[in-house]
């Protein structure tokens, strides 16, 4: 466990060590929320909505301003595999 120490502006310094043990590089985001006993900090992840599934994810790809989801992208080639197939037939 650490003690540090809190500023006159209200600051405290993480330890090196527990930035490097959660994947914490300098001008990352962190979320910082509280319980009835204990403030919490952790790496911030974003979260998004697929335009395709409306499914809330972290990963995926943004196309102009869309976020797709992995699953959305996978949707979205089987729907042009079919069209492609239907082409094919006329």
């Amino acid at each position: 466990m650490y003690q540090k120490r809190i500023d006159k502006a209200g600051r405290v310094i993480l330890p090196s060590e527990l930035l490097d043990k959660f994947g914490i590089k300098i001008h990352d985001y962190i979320d910082i929320s509280y319980d009835e006993k204990n403030i919490l900090i952790k790496k911030y992840k974003p979260e998004y909505v697929c335009a395709v599934t409306g499914k809330i994810t972290k990963k995926g790809k943004w196309i102009g301003e869309a976020f797709i989801s992995d699953e959305g992208l996978e949707e979205i080639s089987k729907v042009i595999n079919l069209f492609d197939k239907k082409r094919e037939k006329v």
